[in-house]
């Protein structure tokens, strides 16, 4: 789809830059290119964590960056970092998932993020956007695809909450342009191993919101679940060394950091992935996952007697929830 964009075209042309080569490195078909665009240790999530940090003021973002750039090294198909980066990429990985925690996923963040993606879906089902392949394909060929950006979608959601007749679309357009923090009603938090009884929290938090709504004399519409569950690493302490070594396995194994073990005189190599490193944090945190749930409602923040109501109720149909305040 990319490349119909005549803007990018031209710009590779001028650089004499193969385009199909470029998407095909996007596409994850080449698998240096894969391992510098999504691993532990991609581009993005460096840049990501560099940005973040500057921007919001949280030290998290104070990585040995350029050390670790001078400990890379090319092996076949992967990028791998040296032995003596290990600490820094303990660092590194402890650091974005700091990040997360405290930004990311911080209660403000997520809940206007919950309900841009209502307001959103609000939006497609009643046609106000068309996001299909189609439009966006004829958007890249006309050259006006530039134009739809946060202003141009800060447009379309303002007239379709000022013209909806549904106060619950029009609460969400105000939470969302009017940057309205949802008041919290309840979550679960925790930090563990275990995943396995996520799913289910999930589900039955979902399954719970009518009950809840229903108690306060509320619409369903007015609640919103928000949850994710993110591990330290992407992949864990869960993958063979033997896989590594001989490049078999699960598609996960381009995404964990490789460590380059190398004889002194250059004879031997061995890499191994930083999760079982005996030196590193990883090996025993790799498996650790942040786990949360939350419900938000679209209600005034200064009704406080209502706000108290649906944090009872959810405190009685969530039991498993460790913080309905």
């Amino acid at each position: 789809m990319a490349l119909h964009d005549k803007q990018l075209s031209d710009v590779f042309a001028e650089h004499h830059i193969d385009a199909e080569r470029i998407w095909s490195m996007v596409r994850g078909e080449c698998p240096v290119a894969a391992n510098l665009i999504s691993s532990d240790f991609d581009a993005d999530r460096i840049d990501y964590l560099l940005r973040t940090s500057h921007h919001s003021g949280v030290p998290y973002g104070a990585i040995d960056i350029d050390y670790l750039l001078t400990q890379l090294r090319v092996r076949g198909d992967r990028i791998c970092i040296t032995p003596k980066a290990v600490g820094a990429m303990d660092h590194f990985l402890l650091s974005r998932f700091f990040d997360y925690q405290q930004i990311a996923f911080s209660k403000a963040v997520v809940g206007f993020e919950r309900c841009l993606q209502a307001l959103i879906a609000e939006m497609l089902a009643a046609g106000q956007l068309d996001l299909s392949p189609t439009w966006v394909r004829n958007e890249i060929a006309s050259g006006t695809w530039a134009l739809r950006d946060e202003s141009w979608l800060s447009a379309e959601m303002r007239e379709f909450a000022l013209e909806s007749k549904d106060p619950y679309i029009k609460r969400m357009g105000e939470a969302v342009l009017q940057r309205r923090q949802l008041p919290l009603i309840g979550e679960c938090v925790v930090v563990a191993n275990d995943t396995s009884h996520f799913a289910e929290h999930q589900h039955y938090t979902q399954r719970a919101l009518s009950t809840i709504a229903a108690g306060a004399g509320l619409d369903p519409k007015s609640l919103l679940m928000w949850s994710t569950s993110v591990r330290i690493t992407k992949v864990g302490a869960s993958i063979p060394v033997s896989d590594i070594m001989e490049g078999s396995g699960s598609d996960g194994i381009a995404q964990l950091v490789p460590v380059l073990y190398e004889d002194e005189d250059g004879s031997q190599e061995r890499i191994v992935p930083i999760v079982d490193v005996d030196s590193s944090l990883m090996k025993l945190v790799a498996d650790a996952s942040y786990q949360a749930i939350r419900v938000f409602a679209l209600v005034d923040e200064r009704d406080r007697p209502l706000r108290q109501k649906l944090q009872k109720l959810a405190k009685q149909e969530l039991l498993f929830f460790n913080n309905c305040a």
